[in-house]
């Protein structure tokens, strides 16, 4: 879960980083309007709807598996059984 959560991290600022470029700095620098046309005809091409796909699944992967280790590490789950609570809880809102 470590490599992963370092992994998951980088793609999730590539990811933020990219989006944020695609629809609010270029859209101020060359004054185009952030509409559904828009974002449409962005997620039209296969290569960027599947990088939009893995980063929200990095994102959200990155996001809950962060939380799951800092209930462990701020000792709000201390024992096995928490752990393994929290665990399944986290599987499911991912």
């Amino acid at each position: 879960m470590f490599t992963l959560q370092r992994l998951s991290g980088i793609i999730t600022l590539i990811f933020v980083i990219y989006h944020v470029w695609s629809f609010r700095i270029s859209s101020l620098i060359f004054g185009t309007e952030v509409n559904y046309q828009l974002v449409q005809e962005h997620l039209m091409n296969p290569i960027i709807f599947i990088f939009y796909v893995v980063g929200v699944l990095s994102t959200t992967f990155h996001f809950t598996n962060g939380l799951w280790a800092g209930l462990i590490t701020w000792g709000v789950t201390v024992g096995p059984n928490a752990q393994r609570i929290s665990y399944l809880a986290k599987m499911r809102f991912m």
